[in-house]
């Protein structure tokens, strides 16, 4: 059964994001831990190149 009443009130909730950057910043820590820049591009995994290559998109 559909009900339809006159007192229906909208909510609209701003949502706000986290910046990119910092999405791809902590995912990389949360796989590699607090390893160095140089040592992050010899790092040989599948899941770090791809977030390498997306960090590399955004600037």
């Amino acid at each position: 059964m559909i009900c339809s009443s006159p007192h229906r009130i909208d909510v609209v909730e701003e949502v706000q994001y986290e910046a990119l950057s910092v999405i791809l910043k902590s995912l990389m820590k949360a796989e590699v831990s607090e390893i160095n820049r140089k040592d992050l591009v010899k790092f040989n995994s599948s899941i770090v190149k791809e977030l390498l290559e997306l960090r590399g998109m955004i600037g």
